[in-house]
């Protein structure tokens, strides 16, 4: 593709200076041929930044406190945090980035979170709901997603993941992938871009190698 590209930028040179003639130096072939050259390389560039993997790390939303009674465990979202995980799904959807796979600690409050962003966000999929994430570290969190065997045959590629957990794993694990300290408020949602061709390789990135795109906090979360 590259020879055809390059190939077509040396036509348009010497269409040019076949209509000028002298007027316009030869040379500007080889600059017809360059510039096409380059313009190739950013359309390619571009398509492979397509096939990075995005990694959605989401915080649970606003509970209730542990004065409510139960154990932390079993601590419920507020009405807020139920509308805050609701309106996080909604821009989700609107920016274009509904998860292809949930994964979420198995914690009361995480999995109402998850349940109402996948709700809002139109995912159909199931939630995946995992005991280690309840207060996992960072390094839990890579060993959850470099094992989840979701690029296996049959099962489809998974380009967009999203992982919903708690504090301080949630900011430890940021800072890993992208070297970025983030504070995580309850509800809050940290893009990060990987550039992996499957999640069994997290485990392998440098630390700070992953590019954060960028995070997206409801109004009033702490």
């Amino acid at each position: 593709m590259s020879v055809r590209v390059e190939y077509s930028g040396w036509v348009w040179g010497r269409l040019v200076v076949g209509c000028f003639g002298d007027a316009i130096d030869s040379s500007l072939v080889n600059w017809f041929g360059e510039f096409e050259r380059l313009l190739f390389w950013k359309k390619w560039k571009f398509a492979m930044d397509q096939n990075d993997k995005l990694l959605l790390v989401m915080r649970h939303g606003k509970a209730k406190g542990r004065d409510a009674g139960g154990s932390d465990f079993d601590r419920r979202l507020r009405k807020r945090g139920l509308r805050d995980a609701k309106r996080m799904g909604e821009l989700l959807a609107e920016k274009g980035l509904v998860p292809d796979v949930i994964i979420s600690s198995s914690a009361v409050r995480a999995v109402m979170t998850a349940e109402a962003v996948a709700d809002s966000c139109g995912y159909g999929g199931e939630i995946v709901r995992m005991e280690s994430l309840y207060l996992g570290n960072a390094e839990e969190y890579v060993r959850v997603l470099s094992e989840m065997g979701y690029e296996e045959e049959g099962k489809g590629l998974m380009e967009r993941v999203m992982v919903v957990g708690h504090q301080p794993g949630l900011s430890l694990l940021v800072y890993q992938l992208t070297g970025q300290s983030v504070d995580m408020v309850t509800g809050a949602i940290a893009v990060i871009r990987l550039g992996i061709d499957g999640w069994d390789a997290v485990d392998e990135i440098g630390v700070g190698t992953g590019k954060l795109d960028g995070v997206y906090e409801p109004d009033g979360g702490d």
